[in-house]
C-alpha cells in the first residue's frame, strides 16, 4: 500500500471510529434527556460515520484492485448496500423524532441490518489481509470478531421485510442486540486500531527510506530553508522523505 493513500485511509478509519463512538454517547443521552436536538445530532453523526465508511471502502477497493482480488467488486457492493440501508434508518430516526409516528424501533432494526452487510465486507477484508499477512494478527482477529457480531444483524431480516404489529419476535431483538454491540463498539475500536497500524507502517517506511540515503534530503532542506531551526529542518526532512516514497 502506497504511503499517501495509506495516510488518507488511516484518517478515514480513525475518524469513522470516533464518530461512531460519539454517536453512541448521544444515543445514551436519549435515555436521560431526549429532545429533537439530541436525536438530530445522533442521526447526523451516524450518517456522517457511514458516509465516511463508504469513502473508506472505496479507497480500499482501489488499493485491492491492483492486487487482482477476486472478491473486490462484491466487497464494495455489499458495503455500499449496507451503508445505504443504514442511511435509510437514519432518515427514519429523523422522521420519527419529528412526527412522533414512525416507530424508532424499526430505525434501530434497519441500522443493525445495514451494518450486518458492512460486517460481511469487514469479514472478507480481514480474511484477505490475514491470508497475505498484511496486518498484525491481533488486528485481523479483532476485525473478524467485530464482523461476526455485526453480521448477527442479519437476524433482523424478518422485521425489516415484514414488521410485526405488536411485540417483535425474540430473534430480531437478539440480532439487534449483538449486531449493535458489533457496530457500536467493536467496529470503531477496530477502525482506530487499523489507523494506528497504517500510521506505524508509514513512519517505518519514512525512516527506512531516509536511512537508505539521507544526504539528498539534507541538501534539499538546507537549500530550501537555510539557517532554519532544528524543528523546521526535521519537518522538511520528513516531508521530503514522504515525497520520495513510491
Amino acid at each position: 500500500m502506497n504511503t499517501s493513500p495509506a495516510r488518507a485511509i488511516g484518517f478515514l478509519a480513525v475518524t469513522t471510529g470516533i464518530l461512531i463512538l460519539i454517536s453512541v454517547a448521544f444515543s445514551t443521552l436519549l435515555y436521560f434527556t431526549g429532545g429533537f436536538r439530541v436525536w438530530a445530532m445522533h442521526a447526523f453523526l451516524v450518517a456522517l460515520g457511514v458516509l465516511l465508511n463508504m469513502v473508506l471502502a472505496w479507497k480500499l477497493h482501489t488499493q485491492l484492485r491492483t492486487q487482482s482480488l477476486r472478491w473486490n467488486q462484491f466487497m464494495l457492493l455489499i458495503e455500499m448496500i449496507g451503508s445505504l440501508v443504514v442511511l435509510i434508518g437514519v432518515i427514519w430516526v429523523i422522521g420519527g423524532a419529528v412526527s412522533g409516528r414512525l416507530p424508532l424501533y424499526q430505525a434501530w432494526i434497519l441500522m443493525a441490518f445495514g451494518y450486518a452487510f458492512i460486517g460481511l465486507w469487514l469479514l472478507l477484508l480481514n480474511l484477505h489481509a490475514r491470508s497475505r499477512n498484511r496486518w498484525s494478527r491481533s488486528l485481523t482477529q479483532w476485525g473478524l470478531i467485530a464482523s461476526v457480531f455485526m453480521m448477527f444483524g442479519l437476524l433482523t431480516a424478518s422485521e425489516v421485510f415484514s414488521p410485526s404489529l405488536y411485540s417483535p419476535p425474540l430473534m430480531p431483538q437478539f440480532g439487534q442486540l449483538l449486531g449493535g454491540l458489533g457496530w457500536k463498539f467493536l467496529y470503531p475500536i477496530w477502525s482506530i486500531g487499523f489507523a494506528r497500524v497504517l500510521g506505524k507502517r508509514t513512519n517505518s517506511l519514512i525512516r527506512a527510506r531516509f536511512a537508505e540515503n539521507p544526504l539528498p534530503n539534507l541538501k534539499i532542506c538546507k537549500h530550501t530553508i537555510p539557517g532554519s531551526s532544528s524543528m523546521q529542518m526535521a519537518r522538511c526532512l520528513t516531508t521530503t522523505a514522504l515525497k520520495r516514497l513510491p
